[in-house]
């Protein structure tokens, strides 16, 4: 058997047919016959195994469409079908084993790892799943997983073909009719950016309502800042609706166009400005910490905000850690803050990762708007300088430039940013590294100087020092490298021709006494 897998020539007696057997010759040598490799004895017999078991294929089969609703229980019925890879023929009665389902988003337990045992169904070649939604949120992508696994001798379950997967974005419900939800590609009478995203939002929002278009600081100057001002922090470029940009939830499709009057068609009611006729939300301007990389055990960060509340309901600014728990409320010697107030706390921080600023009115709950994220980085290693070459060779004319790599090691490098401070490089900065290795925590940085020399004398030796400083408070390491500067021009002396008068064809011998205190061969 020669074929990997015999489409052509399977039949119904192949069940547990597995190997294939010749009887040995006892007069004849053991191993090769007819340049096949046989395994070997077996009492008066030599075998060769051949895989003849079918390929399981797995395919998602329903919901077909992308757009996708859970029913009044808020279940989402998914269907899986199996085949034998290659043909179009369902998984027989007689197959035993496993089908398992999972939603890779979802976020409650019940949701993963679904499973169906061969005896559960209809028909063996069919799967059905049930993913509870009440716990879940609606509007979002999942993906879903089906696979298959084999319990006997028949089949097999290979990757990829025993696995399939489908994404689907998931409503309670899409409705049907005019002024319901029917998800077409337009933003149809009774259909929102909020009840219909894909219709209404995201790229079939209409250019009026792109913040990045519209945002006017009168408004909201967080959003302007976001939308508007390239000069900001905040600022992202060409983003039309608030999912493009980073500070939103992928689920606000929606855009503002700041008139100050509640639009619910294209308006995301969420964050968009003009939903807060009564009152204001807070805004946050910028955060900082200081320093945003510590040492071990001396963690002592300074945070601060720059908060305002126009409508001067300002309650409280506090310091959440990533999983929204309080670490301390921050303070302000200002006022109410109708004008932008610098609220600040120095913490004893335990652990490195994201914590949020979050500021909240007397009126409302505190949206996310109203919140800012900030990164803060355990610094555990010491940045050393390991190697410091300046290339070339010596002497060195004056007022050359010279090229210098410093190699650092036990460099943090991160997202934001890299761990040193500052790299000086004979009295000059030197920017970021040029190549760098996040698993051993090593940089090259590459500097220019100039091979300078205030000596008398022809010949005189020079050094470059080079300082690293980081982020973290009292981590300082200096090396030096040293270098020989030519400061004079070679002398000729007793310059002579012999002969001095010749004819055509005569050989000439040039001389002269040549001197230089470099002993560069210049």
């Amino acid at each position: 058997v020669n074929k990997e897998y015999f489409e052509v020539t399977r039949n119904e007696y192949r069940r547990g047919f597995t190997t294939c057997s010749a009887t040995h010759d006892e007069g004849t040598p053991k191993g090769n016959v007819d340049d096949v490799t046989l395994e070997g004895d077996r009492g008066d017999r030599v075998e060769q195994s051949h895989d003849l078991r079918a390929r399981i294929k797995t395919e998602v089969d329903t919901p077909v469409s992308m757009e996708v609703e859970t029913d009044d229980q808020d279940i989402l019925n998914v269907t899986g079908r199996f085949f034998e890879y290659n043909t179009t023929q369902s998984l027989p009665n007689h197959f035993q084993g496993t089908y398992y389902a999972t939603c890779q988003e979802c976020t409650q337990s019940a949701n993963k790892d679904l499973t169906q045992d061969d005896d559960y169904y209809r028909d063996d070649d069919v799967a059905q799943f049930k993913f509870n939604f009440s716990n879940e949120e609606y509007r979002e992508n999942y993906t879903i997983d089906i696979w298959a696994e084999a319990n006997d001798g028949d089949y097999e379950g290979v990757t990829p073909y025993s696995e399939d997967s489908k994404k689907y974005t998931v409503y309670e419900s899409l409705g049907s009719g005019e002024g319901d939800v029917n998800i077409n590609g337009e933003c149809e009478d009774g259909e929102t950016v909020v009840s219909a995203p894909p219709d209404c939002g995201y790229d079939n929002l209409p250019e009026k309502y792109w913040v990045n278009e519209s945002a006017d600081s009168s408004m909201n100057q967080t959003q302007y800042d976001q939308f508007r001002d390239e000069s900001s922090s905040l600022y992202e470029d060409d983003k039309a609706y608030y999912a493009n940009h980073s500070a939103y939830s992928d689920e606000y499709a929606g855009g503002c166009n700041f008139d100050g009057i509640e639009d619910d068609k294209y308006e995301e009611p969420e964050v968009c400005p003009d939903y807060n006729d009564d009152a204001s939300s807070p805004e946050i301007n910028s955060v900082d910490a200081n320093p945003n990389y510590f040492q071990p055990d001396t963690a002592d960060v300074s945070f601060t905000a720059q908060v305002r509340d126009i409508d001067g309901n300002l309650d409280s600014v506090d310091l959440l850690d990533e999983n929204n728990n309080l670490v301390a409320s921050m303070t302000t010697t200002s006022g109410t803050c109708t004008t932008f107030c610098t609220f600040s706390t120095t913490e004893n921080i335990d652990n490195d990762g994201t914590y949020k600023i979050r500021a909240s009115d007397t009126t409302s709950e505190t949206e996310d708007t109203t919140s800012r994220s900030i990164n803060v980085f355990e610094d555990t290693t010491v940045a050393t300088i390991e190697n410091l070459t300046i290339e070339g060779s010596d002497p060195r004319k004056k007022n050359q430039d010279l090229n210098v790599d410093v190699n650092i090691s036990g460099i943090n490098v991160g997202n934001d940013p890299q761990s040193v401070e500052s790299v000086i490089v004979d009295g000059k900065s030197v920017g970021s590294p040029s190549t760098s290795d996040n698993v051993q925590g090593w940089a090259l940085y590459e500097a220019t100087t100039v091979a300078d020399s205030t000596s008398d004398q022809d010949v005189s030796d020079e050094t470059i020092t080079v300082n690293v400083t980081e982020k973290r408070a009292s981590s300082f390491d200096e090396a030096t490298a040293t270098y020989t500067v030519d400061t004079s021009i070679p002398d000729v002396k007793n310059e002579q021709v012999t002969p001095s008068l010749v004819k055509n064809g005569d050989e000439v011998t040039f001389s002269a006494d040549i001197t230089d205190n470099a002993l560069d061969n210049t």
